[in-house]
């Protein structure tokens, strides 16, 4: 039997010595040995396949086995469709329920709107008679009706009862809850800014929760803070006129935190100062300005504040301001 030994002479140009041709002889007779038992071995299996596959045995177990498949196959899609008629069952109660919601939030609201006309008509039935009885009474009468004159002694009971802290610093704790009279001023040359200036500080009240609070934030940074607001707001109210006295308190009582003082020379100033700066915004918070009177302000200051030794402390209600940069001791522009 020849063997093709090209594939091992392809390439080389020096000839092969009859020991290597021999070795080369052996390795193909082997692979070749190999080759003929592999094609031998299979076409055993095929044969053995053949007749496997002939045997009633053989086909009886085949045939088990495609029936399993299929039921298997059947059982799967019984599953899903089960699975899906389960899914739409769900929808179909999710939007029934959806559909009662809004059935049930249209009832409501027609409900809602029934009521309110029928308030609104019982106001306006009860408005007409009181309007009704009114002009009866008024026809009914005798003559013009009048109030009853006011107590001789009138004025001095509400002199008497005039709120002194208001009366002092222009402004009271209770405001409008205060059971005493508040003379405020219908013009002045002093005005009143509630709360503009605003820092930690002051927000923290006169018991702070955080003892440590102090170590971030100290009365260096807030009177800093201070000189900057100062400057800030200063060119813009000598843009009205001339400006005699600004004051800034540091209280941490709500009514005095923050407020700004600020007297013209004339009333004509200050009137027009109110009119541009009241409703403006100032840091993200909107002025509201109003006309103030400070008699005198030796009795509106806490003189024990400038000498550093308020008893009260953040609890008093005296005025306890900020030293201006650019003011002498009593608070007046240079």
């Amino acid at each position: 039997m020849k063997y093709d030994l090209s594939r091992y002479l392809k390439g080389r140009s020096t000839k092969l010595s009859h020991k290597q041709l021999r070795q080369l002889v052996k390795r193909e007779r082997r692979q070749w040995k190999r080759r003929e038992a592999a094609r031998k071995r299979d076409e055993l299996l095929q044969i053995e396949q053949r007749r496997r596959e002939k045997s009633p045995t053989y086909q009886m177990k085949r045939y088990e086995e495609l029936q399993r498949e299929e039921e298997q196959q059947e059982k799967e899609e019984r599953e899903r469709e089960k699975a899906c008629q389960a899914w739409l069952e769900r929808e179909r109660n999710a939007e029934m329920a959806w559909r009662a919601k809004q059935q049930l939030e249209k009832r409501k609201r027609e409900e809602q709107e029934k009521e309110k006309l029928r308030s609104e008509e019982e106001r306006k039935r009860i408005d007409e008679e009181k309007k009704a009885k009114k002009k009866a009474a008024v026809v009914r009468a005798d003559g013009p009706t009048h109030n009853p004159p006011a107590p001789a002694d009138y004025l001095e009971q509400l002199e008497q009862r005039t709120c002194t802290f208001f009366t002092r610093t222009g402004t009271c704790r209770y405001g409008d809850r205060c059971s005493k009279w508040h003379d405020a001023p219908v013009v002045s040359n002093l005005l009143l800014f509630p709360n503009m200036f605003t820092h930690f500080n002051l927000q923290q009240g006169s018991q702070r929760e955080d003892p440590d609070i102090g170590l971030e934030h100290d009365d260096h940074e807030l009177n800093r803070e201070f000189r900057r607001f100062f400057e800030d707001i200063v060119p813009e109210l000598e843009a009205v006129g001339r400006v005699a006295r600004i004051r800034v308190c540091c209280n941490r009582q709500p009514h005095l935190r923050g407020n700004v003082y600020v007297q013209y020379d004339n009333e004509t100033h200050a009137a027009q100062a109110l009119q541009r700066f009241h409703g403006r915004f100032y840091a993200g918070r909107q002025l509201t300005g109003s006309y103030c009177s400070i008699r005198n302000w030796q009795s509106a200051l806490c003189g024990s504040f400038l000498r550093q030794r308020c008893p009260k402390g953040a609890a008093c209600n005296l005025l306890h301001c900020f030293r201006n940069p650019r003011s002498d001791p009593e608070g007046r522009r240079r």
